[in-house]
């Protein structure tokens, strides 16, 4: 019986161990960040850019949907990892004698654009693209981070801070898009991580093998009699 105690009592502390290694685990990413200024004509062409990105932080024109999009890139496609995004700008109407209007999402690209192009690809999917293989090669996001007219600098800027994640897997490349008129984006920022690291996911695996181990030999009841609860790892259930 003494035995049987002790032997209870390591795989407890073997429990403790992996919830911790879970937790930390969860938490630790491979962050980038990058930074974004643009400004769009009355015409809906990108006039000047600047900031850091794939080719010096070049926008990118597709005709098929009208959008202008910036990519950023950060660890290749991983089906066993997930990225999580935040984004921070200033937007204003350029002349404000005129009409504005701003669109900005986010996209990424997909599984099939890297098993297509190789792994890792040496660059997004750059157009010219039919509307097919656009389609097949990248994901916009549904969710707006700013859709309607900015303010111009006499009543100050929309200030914009919004975030996402890409629960399904990590996708190499990112990419926040644009498309309207006579707007300019200041001091943007895009924090992109992959999570986990790649060096915690063993770690993961040993907290969920212990976790098992656990349920396994712990008797269903305890001396309340109340019946033990299941330890369920959250790092694969996370939601957008």
């Amino acid at each position: 019986m003494k035995r049987n105690v002790q032997a209870v009592r390591g795989i407890d502390m073997v429990c403790l161990f992996a919830i911790a290694a879970l937790l930390v685990c969860t938490g630790s990413a491979v962050a980038v960040v990058d930074t974004l200024e643009v400004e769009v004509g009355a015409d809906g062409d990108v006039v000047s850019s600047s900031g850091s990105g794939y080719n010096g932080g070049e926008w990118y024109y597709y005709e098929n949907t009208n959008w202008w999009n910036v990519w950023f890139d950060n660890a290749p496609f991983d089906a066993d990892r997930w990225k999580e995004i935040d984004v921070s700008f200033s937007i204003v109407r350029v002349d404000p004698g005129l009409d504005a209007w701003a669109e900005v999402t986010y996209n990424w690209s997909t599984p099939e654009y890297s098993m297509v192009f190789g792994d890792p690809p040496t660059s997004p999917p750059l157009p010219p693209l039919t509307p097919e293989t656009e389609e097949a090669f990248i994901v916009r996001a549904e969710q707006f981070i700013f859709e309607g007219e900015p303010l111009d600098w006499t009543f100050g800027s929309n200030f914009v801070a919004d975030s996402i994640m890409i629960p399904d897997y990590n996708p190499q490349w990112v990419s926040i898009d644009i498309r309207g008129y006579n707007f300019e984006i200041v001091d943007g920022v895009i924090d992109h991580r992959c999570v986990p690291e790649p060096a915690t996911l063993a770690v993961l695996g040993l907290g969920g093998v212990a976790l098992l181990r656990r349920r396994r030999t712990c008797p269903s009841k305890d001396q309340s009699g109340r019946r033990w609860r299941s330890l369920v790892a959250t790092g694969q259930g996370r939601q957008r």
